[in-house]
């Protein structure tokens, strides 16, 4: 009894907000009086709990949902061979990934609503070539070379 002693006027003198709620869990201990140490650890918790938070208070959490609806990353970018999400293009959250659907207290698990989303095909890449038969003059061949793709390189585009 004497370290939970101890550990309570340590916690108690640490701030004013914790000397305050140390005052309110010993008056509602001493309220109790001997029946306290009779009660079990569950429902000495929930006394407690029940005496510090207001009903009020809980019974608006309780109904509070979590706006874990928001889309991120959905828009989908499409480079020249392949195509992405764009991580900045939705809504900003402060959270990461793992930390969107955390849940603090015990709650059975929900179950993840999944959207639709439609898979884009992308196009395989056949670049426009016309082959250069055996047997053409060099004209032919240079003007078949501004059929090739450009690469986006001035220097290379223009040798």
């Amino acid at each position: 009894m004497a370290l939970k002693q101890l550990a309570a006027e340590y916690f108690g003198n640490l701030n004013p907000i914790a000397s305050r709620i140390n005052a309110d869990l010993q008056d509602t201990k001493n309220a109790y009086e001997a029946e306290w140490n009779k009660l079990s650890l569950d429902e000495q918790e929930q006394i407690l709990t029940e005496t510090i938070i207001k009903p009020e208070v809980s019974v608006l959490y309780n109904q509070l949902e979590v706006g874990t609806n928001e889309d991120f990353a959905m828009k989908i970018v499409l480079d020249d061979h392949c195509s992405y999400r764009d991580e900045h293009s939705g809504p900003f959250s402060f959270r990461s990934r793992s930390q969107r659907n955390l849940t603090i207290f015990a709650e059975p698990p929900r179950e993840p609503k999944t959207k639709f989303v439609p898979k884009l095909k992308v196009p395989p890449y056949t670049p426009d070539l016309d082959l250069v038969e055996r047997g053409k003059d060099a004209d032919s061949f240079s003007s078949n070379c501004n059929s090739l793709p450009k690469t986006g390189l001035d220097f290379l585009d223009n040798w």
